[in-house]
């Protein structure tokens, strides 16, 4: 007799977007993002590894492990049918930025996932313009609505939106303290 795989229980938010024929189209979400030396803003470079369902960063476009986020806003689209992911672990190169970025500086090898987030794939699509202002803006670069901006090796600026925001603890100087990750949803457009 075949031994049976043993069950594993989803959590609630995965059984919640699981049961969704699909998700909404095209969503709008404001992440925070970086800048570059040459001022081309792009989205923070979360990456998620699926053998290990660990969060990381990729050290792509200028992102290196001590570049600071930036505050303002930016539009990006969530991929239509990407699936959500639950995140169980943090990748070292997560890591070693909460180690050498000056706004957490956390001591070596304290940094830990606190509570787990549920994200999913999105793209930025039009670098530094919001489609739901009603501003217009001219430019000298091309501005797309349609496609993703930035390079191959960034991934035409991919980033990873969180369904439900991540927080991480971590020590400074023996200092134990908290800090959460996430994006708002803006509203389709």
């Amino acid at each position: 007799m075949k031994t049976p795989t043993p069950y594993r229980e989803m959590t609630s938010i995965i059984r919640s977007y699981s049961s969704a024929p699909s998700l909404p189209a095209a969503p709008g979400f404001i992440p925070a993002f970086f800048t570059n030396s040459d001022g081309f803003r792009q989205p923070f470079p979360w990456r998620f590894d699926r053998k290990t369902q660990a969060i990381d960063l990729d050290y792509v476009d200028g992102f290196t492990n001590s570049t600071a986020i930036g505050k303002q806003n930016m539009f990006f689209r969530g991929q239509q049918f990407g699936a959500v992911k639950l995140v169980l672990k943090l990748g070292p190169k997560f890591t070693e930025w909460c180690e050498n970025n000056s706004s957490i500086n956390a001591d070596a090898g304290t940094v830990q996932l606190y509570e787990n987030p549920v994200v999913v794939n999105a793209n930025m699509v039009a670098s530094g313009q919001t489609p739901s202002d009603a501003d217009t803006d001219e430019r000298d670069v091309p501005i797309s609505f349609e496609s993703g901006a930035g390079s191959a090796e960034g991934k035409f600026c991919k980033t990873l939106v969180f369904m439900k925001p991540m927080v991480i603890t971590y020590l400074r100087s023996g200092t134990r303290y908290y800090r959460w990750f996430n994006q708002n949803f803006e509203g389709s457009i």
